[in-house]
């Protein structure tokens, strides 16, 4: 005899009253955050935390719940079954955006003494001292835009690893507090003959051909070989969530010495380029150059180190990818 079956009747009441405790319900902030929490309807939810992250977000979700514990921000949400690791993530970005004049501040207060704005002849003179004793530096350019053809460059950092030095060299910085300014074309020759003639100097820079089409517009080009080190990276790993430059850096750099959580070009200034070159304070400026090179730098040190140790690897970036660069950019230059 089969048994009796709930009435049709009873079967909505039962799942109305599911549903309803199911929107009633409200995990407590520690289940969102750690612990995680089963719905009335029995769908299980990690907390936070319990999720695969990355390190970099791990940091920020830390900062997003400290401000949210402090009352700096507010969770957003009224119910906490929506507070999710995505809503968390934007209200970091948020958070970044209100905290951006303290944090320039911080960083204008802390520029490394060795970050250095070149403006005049004796702080050139040394850095080419310095070039002269090294036969590897870092190089990157600050630009009017991404137009290979149109836009210009404004200024250029260049770092100097066996002396631990870090260089910018302004050109056409309109920034109401930048100052003197040396001549771009004088700057550049000297440059030329210190830096890209010699055969034996190697350049290494992110993005490597933007930065080589911009200059030999400009009267300077490469003679020694040049590095890639986005290229290198992508060779380690071809499945980055993102190859900017401050994310990989963030990301790696628990493995060359870096801990600190660097903000991209457009989490400083923002995507216009002028708001670099023209609006910002230019003491934030050739910080922010001098730390791209230094970066740059840091993250070769590791591609590098990482290369030794897969013979393969290592033969396909310098024998095949170094000479392609060079072969690449005479290219698109034709």
């Amino acid at each position: 005899k089969l048994p009796k079956q709930p009435s049709t009747a009873k079967a909505r009441v039962s799942k109305a009253k599911t549903v309803k405790a199911a929107k009633d319900f409200q995990p407590t902030w520690e289940q969102v955050w750690t612990t995680g929490y089963t719905k009335p309807t029995g769908t299980v939810q990690r907390g936070i935390f319990q999720m695969k992250l990355s390190e970099p977000d791990k940091a920020r979700l830390l900062i997003v719940k400290e401000a949210i514990d402090t009352g700096e921000i507010d969770c957003g949400v009224t119910d906490r079954k929506k507070f999710n690791k995505s809503h968390a993530l934007r209200l970091h970005t948020a958070l970044v955006e209100q905290r951006k004049d303290a944090i320039i501040a911080e960083m204008i207060a802390n520029i490394p003494d060795n970050y250095h704005s070149v403006q005049t002849e004796e702080m050139l003179d040394w850095l080419i001292d310095l070039l002269r004793k090294t036969d590897i530096n870092a190089l990157d350019t600050e630009t009017t835009g991404l137009h290979l053809e149109k836009d210009k460059v404004v200024g250029m950092s260049i770092t100097v690893p066996n002396a631990d030095q870090h260089f910018y060299i302004p050109f056409l910085h309109e920034n109401s507090n930048v100052g003197v300014q040396l001549d771009k074309q004088y700057v550049l020759g000297r440059l030329q003959q210190e830096l890209g003639d010699r055969s034996d100097l190697i350049t290494v820079m992110f993005n490597a051909k933007f930065d080589m089409h911009q200059l030999v517009k400009e009267g300077l080009s490469f003679t020694g070989p040049v590095y890639d080190a986005l290229v290198g990276m992508k060779l380690l790993n071809e499945n980055e969530p993102s190859y900017q430059l401050k994310k990989l850096a963030n990301k790696w750099g628990k493995y060359f010495g870096y801990t600190d959580n660097s903000l991209t070009f457009e989490e400083l200034f923002s995507k216009d380029p002028r708001d670099f070159y023209v609006n910002a304070d230019y003491r934030l400026c050739y910080y922010y150059a001098c730390k791209d090179t230094h970066l740059t730098w840091l993250l070769w040190t590791f591609i590098r180190e990482q290369l030794e140790k897969h013979e393969g690897l290592k033969h396909s970036f310098y024998q095949l990818e170094v000479p392609t660069t060079q072969v690449a950019f005479t290219m698109e230059q034709n």
